[in-house]
């Protein structure tokens, strides 16, 4: 009982090495005298002889018996190959269909070729043998034998083939799988960046529906500034097309994942339509800020300061800093609280500054007016106990620098002096050298006194002083005139500096005049990490500078002021010796 290659199935088959040993045993031998005479020569007598023709049909005979003989090994031999391979082919086979298991997608052309070769050895295998056993391989002649030899050749050529192919497999089903699966996740990444390409176009039209919006009159005051004096409608609309042109270039460079483009695109928009809803409640605290500010403006004209120029000055950079921006930027959480903020500070104060109001009317009958010049019209002479309580603000901030606006103001005025300033221009430059750092009240205290290094965060801080410091000036129309003397101070000679980095004759004399001022002074005067420099160890360092931090001119004049005030020590000197 044999199992034939390919069959699942047993079946009663002579093993074909074995019935070939048999026949060979049983077959009778080749006869000489079984020749006859033929045309080609005299037939084969007794003696062995034999003529020319005879040898040759000789020849063939012999060459034909050789054939048949190593046919029948030949088929034997194709046949035990053959039940061999079977045990590869089906191995390979189950491996082949764990693999298929493991992947989404498989090539049907070689999926097919590789079932139809197999299905076709299984099929072709137990037809072959039932064939080839049927009846002993002695009996078939030469034909027959040739026949059956090249069946068994090409069954064992097709089960190498599948083996080949089944080897390849692996790698060519993987490769396969990963193509198609590359192919869907394209196309399926292509209607998802279709899908958002549409969503972002309709969150722009509308952010662009609702610019349009604002930028058309209404009924009452032109452009729609939604009524408050403080929000800066040109600059909210400034801020978000500066946003959306920033989105279009995130968009277009696919920096920022789609989804969180759409959430930027739908913040924005929200923004811009809070707007008006926002701006109302601004408008609301506001009114109450600016009446009860006229009221205490009011009561300074009589001499009289109820709230703390610190406190003040704190509350005039939340509101005309703080609350314009985040109504712009649509941070309504923050807008939120600094207007509560706001709110507490006129609920805290606004009873005892009008009852201070009213004491100081009955005090001083007649002098009571409205407001003198109104809140942004105060004359300098009723503005300077504010200037020099914020000058008291600042200094009382940082330790080191104390007294340093007083003496930044004295030396200013001494260089301006030298450079011809006089009359109003000199006393608005004094009040700006004592001015110049009132942005500091608006600087964390932890920044503003760090003795460690500071992180390239907290510098941005500090460099944003010159900026607080405009903006508060700015809420006193007198002091209009120092915005940019303010502003600029810290801008160098040579473009260095901040906030603009502005160069040479760009930057305001005044500005320059008082940068000088400043790093003077601070050079003089002990530091946390270094020791004050001598006045001659400064006075170089200023004369270094010329050029690159320092206008020229402004050093040039510095240098002569110095001189003249050695000049003047060394004459007391002289005079309070002679008269000793």
């Amino acid at each position: 009982m044999d199992t034939l290659p390919g069959s699942s199935t047993t079946t009663n088959i002579v093993n074909p090495a074995e019935t070939f040993a048999e026949q060979e045993s049983q077959k009778s031998s080749f006869s000489p005298e079984a020749v006859s005479e033929t045309p080609d020569g005299p037939e084969i007598g007794p003696t062995g002889k034999v003529g020319k023709g005879a040898r040759g049909i000789l020849d063939r005979t012999v060459a034909a018996y050789q054939e048949w003989k190593a046919l029948q090994r030949q088929i034997q031999a194709h046949a035990a190959m053959v039940a061999k391979k079977e045990w590869d082919v089906q191995e390979r086979i189950n491996t082949y269909r764990m693999i298929l298991s493991g992947v989404s997608f498989k090539s049907q052309k070689a999926d097919r070729e590789i079932w139809g070769m197999y299905t076709r050895i299984h099929t072709e295998t137990p037809v072959l043998t039932h064939k080839t056993l049927k009846t002993p391989l002695f009996l078939h002649d030469l034909k027959r034998l040739r026949e059956f030899e090249a069946s068994w050749r090409a069954l064992v050529g097709l089960q190498d083939q599948l083996l080949d192919t089944l080897a390849k497999a692996p790698k060519a089903v993987e490769f396969y799988n990963r193509i198609h699966l590359a192919r869907i996740k394209k196309r399926e990444q292509e209607l998802k960046d279709t899908e958002i390409a549409r969503r972002n176009a309709q969150a722009r039209e509308a952010i662009e529906v609702a610019l349009r919006h604002f930028a058309q009159p209404n009924d009452n005051s032109g452009v729609a500034t939604l009524g408050s004096t403080i929000l800066k409608l040109d600059e909210a609309q400034k801020y978000w097309n500066q946003r959306l042109g920033e989105i279009a270039t995130l968009e277009s460079s696919a920096r920022m994942d789609p989804e969180e483009l759409i959430t930027v695109f739908r913040n924005l928009q929200d923004t811009i339509a809070d707007a008006p809803a926002m701006a109302e409640r601004v408008k609301e605290v506001e009114v109450t800020f600016i009446r009860m500010m006229s009221m205490h403006e009011e009561l300074t004209s009589y001499g009289k300061n109820v709230i703390p120029s610190e406190d003040l000055a704190r509350m005039l950079i939340i509101v005309q800093d703080e609350i314009p921006r985040l109504w712009a930027t649509g941070a309504w959480d923050k807008l939120r609280r600094s207007l509560n903020d706001v709110s507490s500070f006129v609920k805290f104060y606004e009873l005892p500054v009008r009852s201070e109001l009213s004491l100081a009317e009955r005090r001083k009958p007649g002098l009571t007016r409205a407001l003198l010049m109104g809140a942004n019209n105060m004359p300098i002479s009723q503005a300077t106990p504010l200037i020099r309580s914020l000058v008291s603000a600042i200094d009382s901030r940082d330790r080191y620098m104390r007294g340093h606006s007083d003496t930044v103001a004295r030396l200013v005025v001494q260089i301006a002096k030298k450079m011809n300033w006089s009359g109003d221009d000199l006393e608005l430059l004094e009040i700006a050298a004592l001015l110049h750092d009132v942005g500091k009240i608006a600087i964390p205290e932890n920044v503003l006194t760090k003795i460690e290094p500071l992180t390239p965060d907290e510098w941005k801080t500090i460099q944003m002083h010159p900026y607080h410091g405009a903006r508060i000036v700015k809420s006193l129309e007198t002091l209009n005139r120092i915005i940019p003397w303010i502003y600029h101070h810290q801008e160098h000679y040579d473009g260095g500096g901040y906030p603009d980095g502005l160069t040479s004759g760009s930057i305001p004399q005044a500005a320059r005049i008082i940068a000088l001022g400043e790093a003077y002074t601070v050079m003089i005067t002990d530091q946390p990490k270094r020791k004050a420099l001598t006045i001659d160890q400064a006075v170089n360092e200023i004369q270094r500078g010329a050029g690159s931090q320092f206008d020229p001119e402004v050093v040039e004049a510095f240098s002569d002021s110095v001189n003249s005030a050695r000049s003047e020590a060394a004459e007391r000197s002289k005079t309070e010796a002679e008269n000793s």
